[in-house]
């Protein structure tokens, strides 16, 4: 149970510390009482720190070393401050700097594992912070390497790197500590698959992007060529040669729709995994995430419009309304077109 603290004090509710080998339960508060800090009620006075480079005072400037000039141009009295720096994070104390890290990794929701003697050692979350939790709940490992990577403060002694690993390999881990692991573990799980996934679709969609642009050109010409040679109108239904000519570019217009509709579809779905487009179609963005009920879905429509359009094919009607569904699905390949011209090198 943690007990009330000072008001000055600061609570992390993220995380996971450990101190000299025993899970601390959340939230952890970290407060000052005179110079010694502390985490619950555990003492980090016994830690050890190392002091960082607190660099070199500025040049003092040549008007301040002699006196500035005030605003009637006469010079004032020497400044008291000349040449120090003004006050930074790194001029606190080790103790300071070190505390400091180690919430500011717990914030991050990473880990820290401190042992008396021992200078406080960080994981990152996603990657050696991942990787320590997973071994503590027992499977997974951990390598030399990859803990030299995750040291956030200063450099470790081998020393310290000997008695960790040690301690990583006969850690038992208790029933608070596992209430908390199986959660995260399982949401850095679900969020590096995720990445994964992603990576592979941009992967995917740059692989496409080559054809598929050439594709969309070759029917984004052959649609416009097609939408601007002719417009149904109500003078296409006199003689035989007007009808057999209407019916032509009637059937033009339905392979038409058919290819853009298959390119929207393709690109949609590839654009959408890669996470550089968000559908807005309210029908489409519910199925977004399933691409085989999306694709399913758009070709049934696409067939049914098709057909519909076929069985009324002597309607004015629907030569007008497939001649506008062409020049429709011919402007979204066409954005297609520019929105892809902007990823390509």
């Amino acid at each position: 149970m943690v007990q009330p603290h000072p008001d000055d004090s600061e609570v992390v509710d993220r995380g996971f510390l450990f101190f000299d080998g025993k899970y601390i339960e959340r939230p952890y508060v970290f407060y000052q009482q005179g110079s010694e800090w502390y985490v619950n009620e555990y003492s980090l006075a016994s830690l050890d720190y190392q002091a960082g480079n607190k660099g070199q005072p500025f040049p003092p400037d040549r008007n301040q070393r002699f006196g500035g000039r005030n605003e009637f141009g006469r010079r004032t009295a020497r400044s008291t401050n000349v040449g120090r720096r003004p006050p930074s994070p790194d001029d606190r104390s080790p103790v300071d700097r070190g505390v400091r890290d180690v919430q500011s990794m717990l914030h991050s929701g990473g880990s820290a594992v401190c042992f008396a003697g021992f200078q406080p050692v960080t994981f990152d979350r996603t990657n050696a912070g991942a990787e320590l939790i997973q071994r503590l709940k027992g499977g997974g490992d951990i390598k030399g390497t990859e803990m030299e990577e995750s040291y956030k403060i200063g450099p470790v002694s081998e020393q310290a790197r000997d008695h960790i690993e040690q301690w990583i390999a006969s850690y038992e881990p208790s029933r608070a500590f596992l209430q908390n692991a199986n959660p995260e573990l399982k949401y850095l799980s679900w969020v590096n698959n995720n990445t994964q996934s992603v990576s592979e679709s941009v992967l995917r969609l740059q692989r496409w992007s080559y054809p598929l642009t050439l594709f969309a050109m070759v029917l984004v010409v052959l649609g416009f060529g097609h939408l601007l040679s002719h417009r149904p109108s109500e003078s296409d239904q006199g003689d035989q040669r007007a009808k057999r000519e209407s019916d032509r570019l009637f059937r033009r217009s339905l392979l038409l729709i058919a290819g853009l509709s298959l390119l929207d579809l393709v690109w949609t779905i590839l654009a959408s995994q890669s996470g550089t487009m968000k559908e807005l179609n309210p029908i489409g963005s519910g199925m977004i995430d399933d691409p085989l009920q999306l694709t399913a879905f758009k070709l049934f429509v696409t067939t049914m419009a098709i057909g519909l359009f076929y069985i009324l094919r002597r309607a004015p009607l629907a030569q007008r309304a497939s001649w506008w569904s062409c020049l429709v699905l011919t402007l979204v390949a066409a954005r297609w077109l520019v929105f892809n011209s902007m990823f390509l090198s």
